[in-house]
């Protein structure tokens, strides 16, 4: 039950992924450095664990992800100093597909985590020190 007196549940992701990839470094004759990096791997292990307790009938369900995969890039540019220090920012992008869960059956019924994806667009900053 929420502050707000609805009812609701608590639901945590874990997935462990393989990426490998590769970074090329291509100096622009400026000082700064452009890095575009690719890298993807396959899902090792999944779990999701969803919480229904606070639903009357329902109780927690574990739905086990065997097969799924992610990919994603980055394009930053640096400049960094002769220490190799330095701000470095750029936009990245990432994709994730995972397939169809294997079930859980509790009194309220059978369920799946189903197969879906997600794509994140965005910009990121760091600094090397």
């Amino acid at each position: 039950m929420t502050s707000l007196g609805f009812n609701a549940y608590d639901r945590r992701i874990f997935q462990l992924m393989l990426p490998v990839g590769v970074t090329y470094d291509i100096p622009t004759g400026r000082g700064f450095h452009f890095l575009p990096t690719i890298e993807g791997g396959p899902l090792l292990y999944g779990n999701v664990s969803t919480r229904l307790e606070n639903i009357p009938g329902y109780s927690q369900l574990e739905n086990h992800q065997g097969s799924g995969y992610e990919v994603r890039g980055d394009f930053m540019l640096n400049d960094l100093d002769d220490a190799g220090r330095g701000l470095e920012f750029g936009p990245f992008v990432r994709y994730f597909h995972m397939e169809d869960s294997g079930t859980d059956t509790i009194p309220a019924g059978t369920f799946i985590e189903p197969k879906n994806s997600r794509l994140q667009l965005g910009a990121k900053m760091d600094y090397k020190f």
